[in-house]
């Protein structure tokens, strides 16, 4: 047993892989109980559901309004809220609220999980952090509850756990737990109604929940509200960067989009709504992976750009997935250094160390290495799928924003698998899985240096 539990929680990396896979698991046998579904559902989708909603994807094999009972809905949402939370931050949090106090093991998962370069002041981030979360979304589920009940018309809802649809109040938190964790999952397809509603107020609103799920939660969120402010200058540069590289992505996503799609998604609407749409698409784009244009009338540039967006992802320990921004930014300035002829990379007149450089290369290559595998085994295992089609699903998996052409209930069960490795990684990250994989060593010797010619 001793061995057994030294193998699965070896690193702190390997113990948060387990225990993700744990909750993702637990989550789909408790999606499979009678209590949970209306019996037309396979374990299979339950898993692949569970999987998705714990990495905050969005992907289904399923009609969740159909398919899972209001008790099984209010399982997603907790698997939603979990995953994109962290279990170690739920979890320590709640041993905070039952006034016990934190070991230095657990704090130092929390800082593994978070990507905290170090455990000072960590609590303090804890209690803000969440308190900060549950306001956030407790104001989202008034201003949803408000919406939906002066609106009733346009949707149909059910007060009783044995009919499809959900109740009310059920819509308005799953709604804002959702939006909050950019985990795309909708029981009506509210998002694409405000939008035939034109209803800018609650479009703006939405836009701003995915923008701030996609900031980092402790670093980000946290330490915003924290009026002593902890934070070293270290960290302080890291939220500036995270800040900012969300911001500029955002903005010049914007005209490209709209330039992109102007005659063909966007053409039937009007310049005001083609920015409008374009500034929530190219958020939701990166994270949040809520339907709103019909993929038929997009052209291929515009399914490459989405595809590219889905790949960066948003901001480190936040909901979002994908390599995220920091990661394109390092490689970006490194890039500018190199062929300037500086030995550094230089950031803000400061430099970044090698080896955090040397991370966000094999980040990058092996995400998309992992990306480009899944591809080839999927088209392997089902040829009856297109390239583009099975390349999107599988960016859209792995930078976690659940966005589809369509195919994603017409995949066989190795095609399942194949997707929810990617939603698992790309929600994790793929440095946790590569360290849980391959642990560090140490050496205290080095071999003698040679050149090659490259490029």
């Amino acid at each position: 047993m001793k061995k057994i539990k030294a193998f699965f929680f070896k690193t702190p990396s390997r113990s948060i892989l387990v225990i993700y896979l744990t909750f993702a698991i637990t989550g789909s046998l408790l999606l499979y109980l009678p209590i949970s579904n209306f019996g037309n559902v396979s374990f299979m989708d339950c898993l692949f559901t569970s999987f998705s909603s714990m990495s905050n994807t969005g992907l289904s094999t399923v009609d969740i309004s159909n398919t899972f009972t209001n008790f099984g809905l209010i399982i997603l949402i907790l698997l939603m809220d979990i995953g994109g939370i962290g279990i170690f931050l739920v979890f320590l949090s709640i041993i905070l609220f039952l006034g016990k106090k934190i070991g230095f093991k657990e704090r130092y998962l929390l800082a593994q999980e978070q990507n905290q370069f170090s455990i000072k002041g960590i609590v303090r981030h804890i209690k803000i952090t969440v308190i900060v979360i549950i306001s956030i979304q407790f104001i989202a589920f008034i201003v949803f509850l408000i919406f939906l009940s002066t609106n009733r018309s346009l949707f149909y809802f059910q007060d009783s756990s044995s009919e499809s649809g959900g109740s009310l109040v059920l819509n308005a938190l799953f709604m804002a737990v959702s939006l909050f964790t950019n985990s795309g999952f909708e029981i009506w397809p509210v998002i694409r109604i405000l939008f035939e509603e034109r209803n800018y107020f609650m479009i703006a609103f939405s836009s701003f929940l995915i923008f701030v799920g996609g900031i980092s939660l402790i670093m980000g969120i946290g330490s915003f509200f924290d009026s002593k402010n902890l934070l070293n200058h270290n960290q302080k540069f890291v939220i500036k960067i995270m800040v900012y590289m969300h911001l500029i992505i955002w903005i010049i996503s914007i005209p490209l989009y709209i330039i992109l799609e102007f005659n063909h998604s966007l053409s039937d609407f009007s310049v005001f709504d083609k920015i409008f749409v374009s500034i929530f698409q190219t958020i939701n784009l990166r994270s949040g992976g809520f339907g709103i244009l019909s993929n038929n009338n997009k052209s291929g540039g515009a399914l490459l750009f989405e595809m590219i967006l889905m790949f960066i992802g948003a901001s480190p320990n936040s909901v979002a997935g994908g390599i995220r921004t920091t990661t394109l930014f390092v490689i970006v300035a490194a890039i500018f250094s190199l062929v300037k002829g500086k030995n550094q990379v230089i950031l803000f007149k400061k430099a970044i160390k090698i080896e955090t450089v040397h991370n966000a290369f094999i980040v990058f290559i092996s995400s998309l290495t992992l990306v480009l595998f899944s591809t080839i085994l999927i088209i392997f295992f089902t040829p009856n799928v297109s390239l583009d089609e099975v390349l999107y699903e599988v960016v859209s998996a792995f930078g976690t924003v659940g966005l589809s052409l369509g195919i994603t209930k017409n995949l066989n069960i190795f095609a399942e698998i194949i997707l929810i490795i990617n939603m698992f990684v790309g929600r994790l990250g793929i440095s946790i899985l590569l360290t849980s994989l391959i642990p560090k060593q140490i050496k205290s010797y080095s071999y003698t240096e040679i050149d090659l010619v490259i490029g």
